[in-house]
């Protein structure tokens, strides 16, 4: 019998009449313009081998999402007809898995997420039912091998495949990403192809106040992602044999899937001026076109297999295009009172001091967080700068840095410490050492040594401890974290040391909550969540990077993660990449408590884009964000970010509410460094190269009203 081929694999019926049971996502086929292409039906799913009768066995694919309306995909009596088969690498972003065919004689395949030493068992299991049910008799009389044999022979062939599209090669068109140059259609294979209305828009026909371009009706059109040469993929618009776009996909291309069914993709081009919407024939064909473009584009921006991910993995990279408005989100506790005051808020250009004449420029700083200081970083040393009312006065400078042995410091980070006594730095001539300064004297008191990690970023114990007398902190390396505590010799403090050998985390950000729970934004496009329950045992050599050790992975693009900041309850975390932020909301609706404390990676909603629109885009200059915050101390109610010359703030409750509306201060120079003031979160001090400036958002009438821009 099965069982008994089973107990010798170490594996047995888990309950009611299974077989083998296996995870994975199913993928029907599909037939559009006489391409079959296969198309996600669901994710979460599993494939069932049951016994029904003497020598009978049938086949399911069950939906394990309680939410979904449809319990069964898939059901098939087990016989040689199924030609059920392996298929190690199906391609298009896609795992291993199995091809079989349904009792209306469509292929489908299975996404084998199980164990990779149990994907032969599913196989074996499957040709013993099938051996089973032709011969009636049972399977222990035969071996593996032999009902393997025999069951391959059944079938001739392989399974319907789906023919290959070629695509014109001589047709010459403008490529929007680069409007002056004229490019011959990508030769390839096309991955995908499938049927919609086309829509185009000018920018000079944006209206602000309904945040609305006035699209133009091209007509049916057929859209198609390729394949080219050296793992280039090319997302094509043509009419027949007429290829009207060619957009070679890179970090630059930004689509969002919309509407309520999610049967529309948006994207801008900023150098075409120009933005577009593809309408797709149904919700189904969406998602067929969305499951090969997002691994497209996974793939161009990590060059990573996006096949490599885990099942979560692929599903929230999935979502995490989905634009969805706030009455498809969760409910949120927003006052009148908020939404108003932010609409009457913009940003204007406060008062400002320059720094004395000196040939190094300024590079980055930090804001105080017990008192009105500000630290701006200045070549080998760093200038001090006080926040009164509406105005901003220099200090002092400290000049001249040097460790204890009289070398040179050349800062490369820093961060206010111990009720802003203390400032600690991290150097760029020895990423070995941390040094701690007495603000008041400008005598380097402390050096510790990193235990041999390579520091990346200094993290605060706890959200509020910089402002408190508390001595120890956190350092963070590009594979993993450790703990320095002053008042022990070496500052190391040995079981707290989380390094691993082998390890490809690249951690590359870090903030902490008023529990101590840790956010970790990776150069990998990961944002890992870790309560201090995880680590507070200590233990070097933790394997605390592994994605699985995080309590919950948040759903990212794929794109580095620059920058990230928690609230202090940890409701909300903004991660900041080059060209966008991501808002993520760590609570799901139904979850007692947060996803630092429960895993919740299957509750978790997309995050909201916050960005730049493309209008704005052309008016500013491209995005290139630099660390986003929250404002600090009191209830957090504003985000502040700077790309370029732009100083750029949203409202906490209205990204809530997915809503991306914005105030943008225009600045003389390029921004190095801004932050929210002590106690504040309507002030905003900012650095630039050659100076300091206050800004504050001040009351204006008949300020436009904030709308949702998604894109």
């Amino acid at each position: 019998m099965l069982n008994a081929f089973l107990s010798t694999m170490g594996l047995s019926s888990k309950k009611d009449d299974a077989i083998v049971r296996a995870d994975g996502v199913v993928y029907r086929s599909t037939n559009i313009s006489g391409v079959s292409q296969m198309a996600a039906q669901s994710f979460d799913n599993e494939l069932v081998v049951e016994k029904v009768g003497e020598y009978a066995y049938n086949l399911s694919i069950r939906n394990l999402d309680p939410e979904d309306e449809v319990p069964v995909y898939v059901t098939v009596p087990l016989t040689r007809h199924v030609q059920f088969k392996k298929v190690p690498n199906k391609g298009l972003g896609l795992s291993s898995g199995f091809e079989f065919l349904d009792a209306e004689g469509i292929p489908v395949f299975f996404e084998y997420l199980g164990e990779e030493e149990d994907y032969d068992v599913v196989y074996i299991v499957v040709a013993q039912a099938c051996w089973e049910a032709e011969l009636k008799q049972d399977s222990a009389q035969q071996s593996e091998e032999a009902s393997v044999e025999w069951y391959e022979k059944q079938f001739p062939g392989a399974l319907p495949q789906a023919p290959v599209a070629s695509p014109s090669a001589s047709v010459p068109l403008t490529s929007p990403n680069a409007p002056t140059s004229r490019v011959a259609a990508p030769e390839g294979s096309t991955l995908v192809q499938v049927n919609g209305k086309y829509l185009v828009a000018e920018f000079t026909s944006y209206n602000e106040e309904k945040d609305t371009y006035a699209y133009k009706n091209k007509g049916l059109r057929t859209i198609s992602i390729i394949q080219g040469a050296n793992g280039s993929y090319f997302l094509t618009i043509a009419d027949g044999s007429d290829l009207e776009l060619n957009v070679l996909l890179s970090d630059s291309f930004d689509p969002a899937f919309t509407s309520k069914e999610m049967n529309e993709m948006e994207w801008s081009d900023v150098n075409a001026e120009q933005s577009y919407i593809f309408r797709f024939s149904s919700p189904d064909t969406a998602t067929q076109f969305k499951h090969v473009l997002i691994p497209s584009l996974y793939e161009t921006k990590t060059q990573q297999k996006f096949n490599k991910l885990g099942k979560n993995d692929k599903i929230n990279m999935l979502m995490s295009y989905d634009f969805l408005s706030d009455d498809e989100d969760e409910e949120v506790d927003f006052s009148e009172s908020d939404e108003e005051s932010f609409e009457q808020m913009v940003t204007v250009s406060g008062a400002g001091v320059n720094r004395p004449t000196s040939p190094e420029k300024n590079s980055f700083m930090a804001a105080g967080r017990k008192t009105d200081f500000s630290f701006v970083s200045r070549g080998r040393g760093f200038g001090v700068y006080k926040m009164n009312g509406d105005e901003v006065s220099y200090q002092k400078s400290v000049d001249g840095l040097q460790d204890k042995n009289g070398h040179t410091i050349d800062p490369e980070s820093m961060m206010v410490h111990d009720e802003d006594e203390k400032l600690l730095m991290l150097n760029k001539r020895d990423k070995n050492s941390v040094y701690q300064m007495d603000i008041e004297t400008g005598h380097m008191v402390s050096e510790f040594q990193t235990d041999g990690m390579t520091a990346k970023a200094l993290i605060p114990i706890t959200h509020n401890a910089q402002s408190t007398p508390q001595k120890d902190f956190r350092l963070l390396s590009g594979a993993g974290f450790l703990r320095i505590d002053p008042r022990i010799a070496g500052g190391v403090v040995q079981n707290e040391v989380f390094q691993w050998s082998g390890a490809t985390s690249k951690f590359e950000c870090a903030a902490t909550t008023a529990d101590g729970d840790l956010v970790i934004g990776s150069r990998l496009g990961k944002i890992n969540l870790y309560s201090r329950e995880r680590f507070a045992g200590g233990g070097r050599g933790v394997g605390l990077g592994d994605r699985k050790s995080a309590t919950t992975v948040l759903p990212g693009r794929g794109d580095p993660i620059l920058g990230v900041d928690v609230t202090k309850d940890g409701s909300y975390v903004v991660a900041t990449c080059q060209r966008y932020l991501l808002f993520y909301n760590t609570h799901p609706r139904g979850l007692a408590e947060n996803a630092f404390k429960k895993p919740a990676a299957k509750a978790m909603r997309p995050p909201m884009k916050l960005s730049i629109r493309p209008t704005d885009l052309k008016k500013f200059g491209e995005s290139n964000f630099k660390h986003a915050a929250f404002n600090y101390n009191g209830p957090e109610t504003t985000i502040v970010a700077s790309s370029g010359k732009n100083v750029i703030t949203w409202s906490v409750a209205r990204a809530r509410r997915r809503y991306n509306d914005y105030t943008i201060a225009r600045m003389e120079e390029e921004v190095v460094g801004g932050d929210f003031t002590f106690n504040s979160d309507d002030k905003v001090v900012v650095a630039l190269p050659d100076s300091v400036r206050l800004n504050v958002r001040t009351p204006k009438k008949n300020f436009r009203t904030p709308t949702k821009f998604r894109l």
